[in-house]
């Protein structure tokens, strides 16, 4: 990875959804703005100067990052609700109807793809020449990274529509049954399983050996990596569905009413919280010192009090979670268009 990339869906494999400190700086300009296929359900990923947007039209499209112009489009069988992930030349892509795609990211030429037949919405994730994914029916899959190969999969139970992160050889994921889950990458063996009160779409993050996700029993948990046991609970006022990001030591959420809040790392205090009018179901994502959230309208907050520093209103629908780069910020609306700011 080098700077400027974007390649995951929260930025990196423990979905910390923020990357290395720089200072803040508002959009000034518009860059670019075009629309791909289909109504877009998922994040933009950036690397090596392309931008990739996956729609529910069944397209994964890579445009030009400087002038918004489309490279390729890859034409999947289902539409694709999933963020794509980058590595090593390759775009991992799960589709509704169950399927993971290897696309070459420079040509858009299929390198492989596995179909399990269940629905699939989470997205994947690469590690240790892995990819792992979960779908629909209850099951975590491991997949050779290099060939397709299934490695292993495990039965879970709920439904799948956390998408994963993984710190060293753990996996954490959440399931639609209330359960959180911590496997081993290599053998797929469950280390522990913890219960919440209602099932989990957030997806985990890790820093400081401590799990983080929401519910939508209203809470926001933290958890140890080791045990699963819950260091803390924080109750917000309605569901959450809104994936977690974490910065030194905050921690950072949004819930179904509307409210943005920034809590203590360690010990589950509050921090700040800024009520932004629309319920909150897209992650949000720290660069530097600002956190930048998408509800309808969206908005970069100062990082260390809440503070609104600049809002747009770029489109009817944004719901997704930008991808930042150094010279731009990267955003993508359901109506499929995509939007690069300066």
């Amino acid at each position: 990875m080098t700077d400027g990339d974007w390649p995951m869906l929260l930025f990196d494999n423990a979905r910390s959804g923020g990357q290395p400190p720089r200072p803040w700086r508002a959009p000034q300009k518009s860059l670019w703005q075009t629309r791909v296929a289909g109504w877009v359900r998922s994040a933009p990923v950036l690397q090596a100067g392309l931008l990739y947007v996956a729609s529910q039209g069944g397209h994964l499209t890579a445009l030009d990052a400087r002038t918004g112009m489309e490279r390729w489009r890859f034409k999947s069988a289902a539409p694709i609700q999933s963020t794509p992930s980058l590595s090593a030349g390759h775009v991992l892509v799960t589709s509704n109807d169950g399927t993971l795609y290897a696309i070459d990211s420079t040509s858009g030429a299929k390198r492989w793809q596995l179909t399990t037949g269940a629905e699939t919405w989470a997205s994947p994730i690469v590690a240790n020449g892995t990819v792992f994914f979960g779908g629909a029916d209850g099951r975590m899959h491991a997949v050779n990274f290099a060939s397709g190969a299934e490695r292993w999969k495990r039965e879970l139970g709920g439904k799948v529509c956390s998408t994963a992160c993984v710190a060293g050889q753990r996996l954490f994921v959440g399931t639609g049954d209330a359960n959180v889950f911590c496997m081993d990458v290599t053998s797929g063996e469950i280390l522990w399983k913890t219960p919440t009160v209602k099932g989990i779409d957030s997806s985990p993050a890790v820093a400081n050996e401590t799990l983080f996700l929401g519910s939508l029993d209203f809470f926001l948990y933290a958890m140890d990596t080791t045990s699963g046991a819950v260091r803390w609970k924080y109750e917000a006022e309605l569901g959450i569905s809104s994936s977690p990001a974490v910065s030194g030591n905050l921690v950072v959420f949004g819930c179904k009413a509307g409210m943005l809040r920034a809590l203590n790392a360690q010990t589950g205090k509050l921090v700040w919280a800024q009520p932004l009018g629309q319920a909150i179901t897209a992650p949000p994502v720290i660069s530097g010192s600002t956190v930048w959230i998408q509800s309808g309208i969206t908005h970069a907050l100062n990082l260390a009090d809440g503070k609104v520093l600049w809002w747009a209103r770029l489109g009817s629908s944004l719901q997704s979670a930008p991808a930042i780069a150094d010279s731009a910020v990267y955003l993508t609306s359901m109506e499929g268009d995509v939007y690069a700011l300066a």
